[in-house]
């Protein structure tokens, strides 16, 4: 039986898979910040987006856009100690938050952003995965 990422991976447009280089560079500007289940899954697929039910998009960013697209949203200044790794297509940011040592997914918005409309949603990849997915 197929794991839940699998599902959602053959389900969703996703990219190739990173490069060792992309990798390096985003670990380095995450300063170690990043669950080993999530760099497992960029070196698979290298960002990744669609519908995962009928009432619920993901759009992956990848490793190569992920320090950008936190300066451009402007993280640091509004959210601290969370790393935006993608949206909902719409105003939902799902970021990792760093400031415990567990490295949640929560969500956020994209506008309004700020640290006390932060959601927990998942431990990782495949919680996440199965959280989005059931949402109707």
């Amino acid at each position: 039986m197929a794991s839940r990422v699998e599902e959602v991976v053959g389900q969703i447009g996703a990219h190739e898979g990173a490069s060792n280089a992309a990798l390096q560079e985003l670990g380095e500007w995450a300063k170690g910040r990043l669950p080993d289940w999530y760099l497992s899954f960029l070196r698979r697929c290298n960002g990744a987006e669609g519908a995962l039910s009928v009432s619920s998009y993901i759009a992956l960013w990848r490793a190569e856009d992920v320090a950008d697209l936190n300066s451009g949203y402007a993280v640091d200044e509004f959210v601290p100690g969370l790393i935006l790794f993608g949206t909902d297509g719409g105003n939902t940011g799902y970021a990792f938050d760093s400031r415990g040592s567990a490295l949640r997914v929560v969500e956020v918005p994209l506008l309004g952003m700020a640290l006390e409309e932060v959601t927990d949603i998942a431990s990782d990849l495949e919680e996440f995965f199965e959280v989005l997915s059931s949402r109707s």
